[in-house]
């Protein structure tokens, strides 16, 4: 008899820790994730939270929410009218600003399965028109996928292609949900992840041209734009076709003179030393053997598919990108604008260097001359 009762408390002892101890977790857990799915920026109050939930609960009580044959908003913004902030009415524009910023909520439940991505990137029931012609985008990414997949549905197009250069820092599940766009759609490249880039610019030119040699055997584009992972496009898809058919293989690149300090004193700029161009045979020795006069703009351009064929093709940047790569700060901004202007180098779609001083609108495909 006593051996039973010995045995019975061997028995049910156990199950009960194992009962309480996994109510603890699951308790901890449930609380843990709750406390994660709600986190805010600190500097939001408690009232200003409020009134997010109460707009997202009205979008999501809307039973007409998420059946627009047009472009999607997500429920923290969909109360906010674009046309008054896009035509500049600023009285609109403060109430959404500053500390009362719309942020965007994670959602940490979001469904990454391809048929899932494929209808919030491109619905089924979402028509599009013909573009004159495609249009590729090349995009260095390392944080925030859910904008960056917003961001991608807003530019999506059956003619358009898309290249990802990931950070090789960025934590490993939003490397993997940005390579699940490559993996559910056909028209999306993302590059191995094998380099680290930084806010300083370092080597944000080795991923933008990775990129044009990864995008340059699609054949349905004739324009590219470069871009980095929080620039936002406010043009559709059908403006930018139709600025660049204006443009006419002329490529659209911010510049103004050089800014002191973006290149590491004692480095060789002339072509010949920089192996610049890859058959040099035909090409003038004043040319080959004059320092590249350097100027300074942006990374975001846009470039004639003839431009990337000329980068990639006929002549090999590795060195200049090398050397602008030392630069502490914002070396990246150079190379682009100054292959561009030294017009004798023969960049297709490429501008004089006769007005660096121009005043008036430097990229039409980013900027409105409002």
């Amino acid at each position: 008899m006593q051996n039973r009762k010995f045995y019975w408390k061997l028995f049910v002892i156990p199950i009960f820790l194992l009962v309480v101890c996994g109510i603890a977790y699951v308790s901890f857990f449930k609380f843990n994730e709750a406390r994660s799915m709600h986190d805010f920026d600190p500097g939001i109050s408690d009232k200003r939270k409020v009134s997010i939930y109460e707009h997202m609960i009205d979008t999501l009580r809307n039973e007409n929410y998420g059946s627009s044959v047009g472009y999607r908003k997500r429920a923290e913004t969909n109360h906010i009218q674009c046309g008054r902030v896009l035509s500049g009415d600023t009285e609109y524009i403060n109430t959404l600003v500053g500390e009362n910023r719309m942020p965007l909520i994670e959602n940490r439940r979001l469904n990454m399965s391809c048929p899932a991505i494929q209808d919030r990137i491109h619905p089924k029931n979402r028509d599009f028109k013909l573009l004159d012609s495609g249009i590729a985008f090349a995009r260095v990414v390392f944080t925030d996928y859910e904008f960056i997949e917003k961001q991608l549905e807003m530019s999506w197009h059956p003619q358009n292609v898309f290249c990802f250069a990931v950070d090789k820092k960025s934590p490993d599940e939003f490397i993997s949900k940005i390579q699940k766009l490559d993996e559910c759609l056909e028209n999306v490249i993302v590059l191995p992840v094998v380099e680290n880039y930084d806010s300083a610019g370092h080597n944000m030119n080795v991923g933008h041209k990775r990129c044009m040699e990864a995008l340059l055997p699609k054949t349905d584009w004739s324009y590219i734009l470069l871009l980095q992972n929080h620039d936002v496009i406010i043009k559709s898809v059908y403006e930018i076709s139709r600025i660049y058919s204006f443009l006419g293989g002329v490529n659209d690149v911010h510049f103004g003179k050089e800014i002191d300090g973006r290149r590491v004193p004692g480095l060789k700029w002339d072509p010949k030393s920089m192996h610049l161009f890859r058959n040099e045979s035909g090409i003038d020795e004043k040319i080959l053997n004059e320092p590249m006069r350097v100027y300074s703009g942006a990374v975001q351009v846009s470039m004639s598919r003839a431009a990337v064929k000329w980068l990639i093709e006929d002549v090999d940047v590795s060195i200049a990108i090398d050397q602008f790569n030392r630069t502490k700060y914002a070396g990246d901004e150079q190379l682009i604008p100054s292959l561009h202007l030294n017009y004798e180098y023969g960049m297709p779609g490429h501008f004089t260097d006769q007005c660096p001083d121009y005043d008036g609108p430097k990229q039409i495909t980013r900027f409105d001359n409002r």
